[in-house]
């Protein structure tokens, strides 16, 4: 099946769900958005396209936080290193962009680096699908979303232990196209993991379509529609990777996951969808919670501010692990 004829099925799905599972005002400018960049471009280029408006941000001022404090925690040598040594493949930006955004990637490099114990940088590398923008640096080609994936890996890892679990179900709300999907099933592909994704299209459709292609040795479970969960389960049961609608949360088994995350999504939504999927997660997951969002955040398409403390926590959960984010101080 082409790209086109997947996103055809999957919006088609959609459209019959719930009204409290539709996208949110923000979600419908941005999809929109998404639609005409994959229309225009295609699935072949969404790494330069559409991903922008996922997690990866492009860092096009020397004002930018994360650039500023990226700028704070490397030696000033390192910095000149990176700006001389690093060279950045296949960007469209004007030169000047392209040179902040290669320093950035750089001295992301060097700051995840240092906590990486596990030395994931050594053995994952960026796929070239999607055609995704790359920085040359020390003899590696480096990526935005790896590098990102990597420090929530260690998130994970400092509070659950996930590269110690034998057994493990996660579950990602709004997994973008799955750049974390991909780095934990690399990761943890000698033991008995499942990845479980829900999204919306044009965002559910890139996921199935990429994840397809990167992984053609895995058994993945592509979006369908079904009534019942014993008409999946035997398929779900063999599957590392699933895929599904987010309205499809309601028909899957209590305390099925391990792991629940959700990632710079939920404030882009409305406050109602926010209640319902902490309803939802309380109700599926048995162990971890992992929620990465703005500290303060404000939602203008849909008149909604979250902060922190908005969030509506249950009253059984226990907080294990609490900071501002590594290399992202505006958020938690």
């Amino acid at each position: 099946m082409d790209f086109s004829t997947l996103y055809k099925k999957i919006v088609s799905s959609y459209k019959k769900s719930p009204s409290l599972y539709r996208e949110s005002l923000f979600w419908k400018h941005y999809n929109k958005l998404n639609q005409a960049q994959l229309e225009e471009r295609g699935y072949e280029n969404f790494k330069q396209t559409a991903n922008w408006n996922y997690y990866q941000f492009e860092i096009s001022s020397i004002r930018n936080i994360y650039l500023l404090f990226l700028f704070s925690v490397t030696p000033k040598l390192e910095s000149l290193k990176i700006l001389l040594r690093s060279k950045i493949k296949n960007c469209s930006l004007p030169w000047f962009r392209r040179l902040i955004y290669k320093y950035f990637i750089g001295t992301l490099y060097e700051f995840v680096a240092k906590i990486d114990s596990q030395k994931i940088l050594d053995g994952i590398a960026e796929p070239l699908e999607g055609n995704p923008v790359l920085v040359s640096y020390k003899n590696k080609l480096l990526s935005q979303d790896v590098l990102s994936s990597t420090l929530e890996f260690y998130t994970l890892e400092e509070a659950a232990q996930i590269s110690q679990k034998k057994f493990l179900k996660i579950a990602e709300l709004g997994a973008g196209y799955g750049r974390l999907a991909y780095l934990i099933t690399s990761l943890l592909k000698n033991k008995d993991v499942k990845y479980c994704i829900f999204d919306i299209p044009p965002a559910l459709c890139v996921a199935e379509y990429y994840l397809t292609r990167v992984f053609p040795d895995i058994k993945i479970l592509k979006f369908r529609e079904f009534k019942n969960f014993k008409e999946i389960k035997k398929e779900f049961e063999k599957s590392q990777i699933c895929l599904f609608l987010p309205y499809q949360l309601e028909l899957l088994p209590p305390k099925i996951f391990d792991i629940f995350i959700s990632i710079s999504n939920l404030p882009e939504m409305r406050f109602k969808q926010i209640a319902n999927y902490f309803k939802q997660i309380n109700r599926l997951c048995r162990g971890y919670y992992y929620n990465k969002q703005f500290w303060d955040h404000f939602n203008a398409q849909d008149n909604l501010r979250m902060r922190f403390i908005d969030y509506p926590a249950l009253p059984n959960w226990r907080p294990l692990l609490l900071r501002p984010a590594l290399a992202q101080k505006d958020f938690f």
